[in-house]
């Protein structure tokens, strides 16, 4: 239980001693990832006073593991071939660690296809298991071995370099034998009673982000203008500015292709200016006027043209731009 792990630990601060989790994990053969949460809860109270500490060490692999009970390979190897006198190649191949490793140490003689030991292995010293002993004995604390020989042993992939995280902890300033459990609000009851005053408040963090506010969503329509807003500029047209409310009908319209004669052109329809009533089309190149005159009486691009005759003097009236859009 929680309750009683807090209990535990508030007893074991109490004695004023600092003291490691993972130790004390350990030692009452308890789940250290309990225990640091434990800790976290009774810090936010100040019961306990924790600091966060990183130690690194090696653990052995499966492989090291096998070698620490029965030896390494190469010393397995020798001990083969003491036995048996002599070893074939063919026979010696089945044995790639041991055999590479004895071979590059010279400790083989070669006759013809069999090998023989070239050393007396009783006074030879199985210095890959006693390394591997040193640093189960010492608990792979990092400075255990020579770093050339936990080189060796790395680049064998003997090792695993583990980072574990603990805490130091140490009596709290707001320690107490019993953890009373603390308000974390001023409730009705509390201030009709008058109990507020003696009751004991869980800190507020000033410094905590509040929550996240979520955002609305597009309405169906705004969706469907931003639809077509990706078409038409796909389409090579260009969003013109939206203050400029005052248009041309050439630009509205014509550069549009929609025919003078169209009923959307109609003063019902579409607000034209007074003041003034006309704009010029100088600053447009002729030749651009001429293509857009063409399209609309003989057609072009694939079309046949709406077959009347274009008037310029139409295309100049000025008109508050409709539909929000304009040629360009």
């Amino acid at each position: 239980m929680v309750e009683d792990l807090e209990k535990f630990l508030i007893e074991k601060s109490g004695t004023g001693e600092t003291f490691d989790s993972w130790e004390f994990a350990e030692n009452n053969g308890l789940d250290h990832d309990k225990v640091v949460g434990a800790l976290k809860s009774l810090s936010g109270a100040e019961f306990v006073v924790s600091t966060q500490l990183e130690t690194r060490f090696y653990t052995l692999t499966d492989e090291a593991k096998s070698y620490v009970d029965n030896g390494s390979p190469e010393f397995q190897f020798l001990k083969l071939v003491s036995e048996m006198g002599k070893i074939s190649a063919a026979e010696a191949k089945k044995h790639p660690i041991g055999f590479g490793k004895s071979m590059r140490n010279k400790w083989l003689s070669k006759e013809g296809e069999e090998f023989t030991l070239k050393v007396n292995l009783s006074e030879m010293n199985d210095d890959l298991q006693e390394n591997l002993k040193t640093l189960v004995a010492k608990n792979g604390a990092e400075d255990a071995l020579e770093k050339n020989v936990l080189k060796e042993l790395n680049k064998r992939k003997l090792l695993k370099l583990v980072s574990r995280k603990h805490y130091s902890v140490e009596k709290g300033p707001m320690w107490a034998p019993e953890r009373k459990k603390v308000a974390t609000t001023i409730t009705k009851e509390m201030i009709d009673t008058g109990s507020w005053k003696d009751e004991q408040f869980k800190a507020t963090n000033w410094h905590s982000t509040g929550l996240r506010e979520q955002g609305g969503y597009l309405h169906p329509l705004l969706l469907v203008r931003m639809e077509y807003r990706k078409i038409l500029i796909g389409m090579g047209f260009e969003e013109m500015p939206t203050n400029k409310w005052v248009e041309s009908s050439f630009w509205n319209f014509d550069a549009l292709f929609q025919p003078q004669q169209h009923p959307a052109r109609d003063a019902h329809d579409t607000f034209f200016i007074k003041q003034p009533a006309e704009c010029s089309l100088e600053s447009i190149p002729k030749d651009y006027v001429d293509v857009v005159r063409k399209t609309h009486e003989v057609g072009g691009f694939g079309s046949i043209g709406y077959r009347y005759d274009w008037s310029l003097q139409e295309s100049k009236k000025n008109l508050l731009r409709t539909h929000t859009t304009a040629g360009m």
